[in-house]
């Protein structure tokens, strides 16, 4: 077994697109000796203004960048495409502690990558979901994506065995399954700190924010009413959904009445709280201006307002 690197050496979220990896990142991020790095090699991201994935060609260069990132963080989220096979797999095997999130549910992860592709919504934002219009989808379509997912899991959980690198395993379901109290998700989560040598969280405010970020009407951003916004979900359920690959529904889900009214009130409300939202930070930014542009030029009236407010 690969000896365990020092905590200071940092490590990995290594994980698949739609297995809850950001907000775990969000919840390791709670503890106060974690700083970690989101996504240092999305190529639609960058980093204190440093596109770190085009700076990796060879296995030197990315132990390069990987050194500029862990002298300013503990850890990094990665996900498994955003980097070749070979620099992940060369990144694994430099004796960083790593946490391998994935997906039990084939098909409910399989889904929700194709919802979050077409929409183009990756992050908590379901209102966008609900306001997309989506086509049918080709059972072919989610067969080959379904495959993907399957083959590239058990090749990098493959590697990892057989190269006896040491990692935690971490399910999706371990950590967002609703039907799991979340005194149990939050022993998970410090099985976790434990694992990357940090004490457990005890902080009331830190377990009352995690438990925030563990609640799925925070988090999940795809359940049974977002599926539904396929025409042919139930069909799409009947030919992929088995125990192997899992099911989009729980036994005896039927789709509510009034859906389409209820989907329309959930995507208007959520719309209407980001519009309030957003006109409350607009405010507040042209507050702001007000208050430059009068200490600037009128400073006598500024003070007054000042004192009075």
């Amino acid at each position: 077994m690969t000896p365990k690197p020092d905590r200071k050496e940092g490590f990995i979220i290594f994980a698949f697109a739609r297995s809850g990896s950001t907000t775990l990142h969000h919840i390791l991020n709670l503890h106060p000796e974690i700083n970690m790095a989101f996504e240092p090699f999305n190529k639609g991201m960058s980093m204190e203004g440093k596109g770190y994935y085009f700076e990796v060609k060879d296995e030197k260069s990315l132990y390069q960048v990987l050194g500029k990132i862990y002298s300013k963080h503990q850890g990094i989220k990665h996900l498994n495409n955003q980097l070749s096979e070979k620099h992940n797999k060369l990144m694994l095997k430099r004796n960083y502690k790593i946490i391998f999130l994935w997906r039990k549910n084939y098909l409910q992860k399989t889904i929700s990558h194709i919802i979050s592709r077409n929409a183009k919504v990756w992050f908590n934002e379901r209102e966008r979901i609900f306001q997309h219009k989506f086509a049918p989808l080709q059972v072919e379509e989610v067969h080959t994506y379904l495959n993907i997912y399957k083959d590239r899991l058990n090749n990098y959980y493959g590697y990892l065995t057989d190269n006896q690198i040491d990692f935690f395993p971490l399910t999706y379901e371990e950590l967002y399954d609703p039907a799991l109290p979340v005194s149990q998700k939050l022993d998970k989560i410090n099985e976790v700190f434990e694992y990357l040598g940090y004490g457990k969280v005890t902080e009331k405010a830190v377990i009352k924010q995690a438990e925030s970020y563990l609640d799925p009407e925070n988090s999940k951003l795809n359940n049974e009413l977002t599926y539904f916004k396929i025409p042919n979900i139930v069909e799409i359920e009947k030919i992929i959904g088995s125990k192997e690959n899992g099911h989009l529904f729980v036994p005896g889900f039927k789709k509510p009445r009034h859906y389409n009214l209820r989907a329309f009130w959930i995507g208007f409300s959520m719309m209407t709280s980001a519009l309030i939202r957003d006109l409350g930070q607009l405010a507040h930014r042209v507050a702001g201006n007000v208050g430059v542009f009068l200490k600037k030029h009128s400073p006598i009236l500024y003070h007054f307002l000042k004192n009075k407010m």
